[in-house]
């Protein structure tokens, strides 16, 4: 049929005469339809596969003999020389960098951005030399750079600290500046080399490899962070190869992993992660792939568990997961002890893991080991290895010690806290306990580790009762003297009180001293105390100065403006949420009869130093202008009168004012000196009120305090001592108070 139809296609009269050969016919012209579309898809494969010949050769490994070097073509990618290069990669503010030092055949540069030494792109160039002796550069491979994100270099030191690095967007790159070899011992097969930058201590980059046969290939390998500021090196890390070739390497110990093959005896990739007191290590091994295009890959040692797996494995990787070295190096090789008794090892993926955790242990226990000179670093460097009693006693040893640990555990707690959570898992001790408690001290306060103390399972008095002892961080305040109010209690104390009372002498009484004041090295402060809030008591009682000298002196005015003193013997303290401080304090009996009798507050004073009030400088109004002095009387004459008639006319009184002692001093604190007038009861007595009065003016002669009004709530009580001026000690409402005077 087929000949037949060939041969009689031009016979117009058989078509016409046969419709059953018409309709074969019209098949065949449908059949030629189709030859021009599918004749372009053949023509646009081709192509294709011809660009990609010319541009990528290495996507086409088949196309190319086994033996040879694949190059661009050189009509496409003419040799050029490194002049003609930088020209035309100046056209995009682009140039070469310095040459990588390796001795290699080919030379692979770095392409740089002009204005800013950023590393673009790695390129690969063959050398070639020109008819005319002059050497040219063919392109071989090149790569564009992708640098790292800020959140991946930095995201190392974020882990022990309580702020949160957020991810970085998409351009928050870390720039690469610098092309530069590996240390060590290079694998045998590839060109590995790397790309470096430096941010603040923390120096990061990126891993690449080269290999030149069979197909040209340039590739990343990995990105890298340092927070120690140390770049990769090669290192004889792990050594597999006993049981690589172990006949019970795949026994049903073995963890269920698809590991791809290793390349025999190649060195590992190093990078220093260490931090502090932290020693970390990433490893990374060579391995090859199945893909031609990217044949060699890094592969980091990592701690993932594998399955059906026994205990003691599962607990060595929970420890070495806090950071609990040693203790997962023990667990490892229990279990290594018990294979090797059954005639069974186990297999290369856990034999990495044990070299990891082991280097690790060895790192932190040199460390504990050594004698250091500060007890409180010496303490977390045995918490840290889990020599959880050892470190104790360290930091117990003393109140020195105990301060010198808590300002550790202020820098580093969170290290030991990731260590305390698996202990208690694993664990737990009574040192644990007490670790966690001391790192949430230092963290929240001592109400708080109590609070976190009592919500755990276990036998806890003991760090409860030895939390008090390591709650020695600064208060916040440098309290230096304390002044209050008292009230009588009779021979009951009452409770609340932090430290427990002593029994009562006998012909003795107990008060209750209301602190409202306290001296903070030049500022006097009214309460609350909010720093003080949730502190060891003990502490509290030897930073407030009772430890050494617990002695009160007790203030109370007599209705002719002197102070007649009694003294007190502090015992307890209390401290409310708030930062409100009370003392307890034993005293004779009587007082509490002269404190019932007498109309005016009584003030206690206490603290590191005895209280004593400043003065000014004496003078008289005869020093002042005229103008002033008239203001002045004036406005002293309208007070009294308000108290009553005054026998004396005004320029009488003027006259007898002159001959009063006043206080020169800068109340205001704008440098010039104020006048203060003191009037006590043989000055002017106006009946049975308080004494000394008080009246202060500026240095213009303006009013800018007055008690001696009959409905002043505000009683003068003491210019206060300090390096700052205007800082006054009153009495409002049976309280008293600081107030400044502006």
């Amino acid at each position: 049929m087929e000949i037949q139809l060939k041969d009689d296609r031009n016979n117009n009269d058989y078509n016409d005469s046969h419709p059953d050969v018409q309709e074969d016919l019209g098949a065949a012209i449908d059949m030629s339809k189709l030859i021009l579309p599918l004749s372009m898809l053949v023509l646009g494969g081709l192509t294709y596969l011809g660009i990609q010949l010319v541009t990528n050769p290495a996507a086409m490994p088949w196309f190319y003999p086994r033996d040879g070097r694949s190059l661009p073509l050189a009509s496409v990618n003419p040799p050029k020389t490194i002049a003609e290069i930088n020209v035309e990669l100046a056209r995009s503010d682009l140039r070469l960098g310095e040459k990588l030092p390796i001795n290699i055949n080919d030379s692979i540069y770095p392409v740089l951005l002009t204005r800013s030494n950023e590393i673009q792109e790695i390129r690969v160039y063959q050398p070639l030399t020109s008819t005319n002796g002059e050497e040219k550069f063919q392109l071989v491979r090149k790569i564009d750079i992708t640098p790292p994100d800020e959140y991946f270099v930095r995201a190392p030191v974020f882990k022990y600290k309580t702020e949160q690095l957020k991810p970085g967007k998409a351009n928050n790159q870390m720039p690469l500046t610098k092309l530069e070899p590996i240390e060590g011992t290079s694998p045998s097969r590839g060109i590995w080399f790397m790309a470096t930058g430096k941010a603040d201590n923390i120096t990061y980059g990126q891993v690449f490899y080269y290999i030149a046969q069979p197909q040209p290939s340039l590739n990343w390998a990995i990105d890298w962070t340092s927070p120690a500021s140390k770049s990769p090196q090669w290192q004889d890390f792990t050594d597999v190869s006993f049981t690589r070739n172990s006949p019970d390497s795949n026994s049903e110990n073995a963890p269920q992993q698809d590991l791809p093959a290793l390349v025999p005896n190649e060195p590992e990739l190093v990078v220093e992660r260490s931090q502090a007191f932290e020693p970390s290590l990433a490893v990374y091994s060579v391995e090859a792939s199945r893909n031609p295009i990217n044949p060699l890959q890094l592969r980091e040692i990592n701690l993932n568990e594998g399955l059906k797996m026994p205990k003691p494995y599962s607990d060595a990787l929970l420890f070495a997961s806090g950071g609990l070295w040693s203790s997962a190096l023990q667990k490892l090789e229990a279990w290594k002890s018990e294979l090797q008794s059954k005639g069974t090892a186990w297999s290369p993926f856990v034999q990495e893991q044990y070299q990891l955790i082991a280097w690790h242990a060895k790192a932190l226990k040199e460390q504990a080991d050594k004698t250091i000179a500060d007890p409180g670093e010496q303490a977390l460097v045995l918490a840290l290895d889990g020599r959880w009693k050892a470190a104790l006693d360290a930091a117990s040893s003393s109140e020195i010690t105990a301060k010198s640990t808590g300002e550790m555990l202020k820098l580093y707690g969170v290290h030991i806290w990731h260590r305390v959570n698996v202990a208690l898992k694993l664990a737990p001790q009574s040192e644990v306990f007490t670790w966690g408690a001391l790192i949430v001290l230092e963290r929240d306060g001592l109400a708080a580790a109590q609070n976190w103390l009592q919500a755990q399972t276990g036998d806890v008095k003991n760090a409860i009762a030895l939390l008090q002892k390591f709650d020695v961080s600064p208060l916040g305040i440098q309290p230096d003297r304390m002044l209050g109010t008292i009230t009588s209690l009779g021979k009951t104390p009452g409770n609340g009180w932090l430290i427990p009372p002593p029994p009562l002498p006998a012909g003795q009484a107990w008060y209750a001293v209301n602190v409202t004041v306290i001296q903070d090295a030049d500022t006097w402060r009214n309460s609350p105390f909010p720093s003080l809030a949730g502190r060891s008591p003990l502490f509290l009682w030897e930073a407030l100065g009772m430890e050494r000298n617990p002695s009160l002196s007790v203030s109370l005015p007599n209705t002719s403006g002197q102070n007649d003193l009694n003294y007190l013997t502090a015992h307890s303290l209390s401290v409310t949420g708030s930062g409100e401080l009370r003392l307890l304090a034993s005293g004779p009996e009587e007082l509490t009869g002269l404190l019932n009798s007498s109309p005016l507050t009584a003030v206690v004073a206490g603290g590191n130093n005895a209280f004593v009030g400043a003065n000014g400088v004496e003078t008289s109004l005869s020093t002042v202008d005229e103008e002033i002095e008239d203001r002045i009387v004036r406005v002293i004459y309208g007070e009294l009168q308000g108290l009553g008639s005054v026998s004396l006319e005004q320029e009488e009184f003027k006259q007898q004012l002159r001959s009063w002692s006043f206080q020169s001093v800068d109340i205001t604190g704008d440098g010039q000196n104020d006048l203060l007038l003191e009037l006590s009861r043989q000055q002017i007595d106006v009946g049975d009120r308080h004494y000394p009065m008080v009246i202060a003016f500026d240095s213009k002669g303006g009013l800018i305090f007055s008690d001696i009004a009959a409905n002043a709530r505000r009683r003068w009580i003491v210019l206060l001592p300090s390096q700052k001026p205007h800082q006054i000690l009153t009495e409002i409402d049976g309280q008293l108070e600081v107030i400044s005077l502006k």
